[in-house]
């Protein structure tokens, strides 16, 4: 299936389904903390695939920090260094996945904007999940 406009797959997707987009879209997978974003990306991402996952750049800037400094000190850093990567991957070329915590409107305003001026196709994939599910998945 490719994907066009508003598509409700509630209760259509099944193990044998398959999405595709065009080679150089730019998909961003929103939904609540625990719906199954990373999942999700780490599913459809391979080694042709770049995603952009913010808890991947969380434990990159986790790693080279002090054991004792906590997250909340460092975080204004580490979302700098998400926008970087984000930046740099959505004016790349190829494919990309983006791990979108659905809180920043100005975010996906920005994304949007941004492939529009590369001339990239920009999807954007909801997943609508109850809170008792996203809560489990946390």
């Amino acid at each position: 299936m490719a994907p066009r406009g508003v598509v409700d797959l509630r209760g259509e997707a099944g193990a044998g389904f398959v999405t595709a987009y065009p080679a150089d879209a730019v998909v961003v997978v929103s939904g609540l903390p625990g719906a199954g974003k990373s999942t999700l990306l780490r599913r459809w991402s391979g080694a042709a695939v770049r995603a952009v996952d913010p808890r991947t750049v969380h434990e990159a800037c986790e790693a080279v920090m002090p054991a004792a400094l906590p997250y909340a000190v460092y975080r204004p850093w580490a979302r700098l260094e998400h926008f970087r990567l984000l930046r740099s991957s959505v004016r790349g070329g190829g494919p990309l996945l983006v791990h979108d915590c659905g809180s920043r409107a100005w975010m996906r305003r920005w994304l949007a904007r941004e492939a529009a001026r590369r001339g990239r196709e920009l999807h954007l994939v909801l997943l609508d999940v109850g809170a008792a599910t996203a809560l489990d998945g946390q």
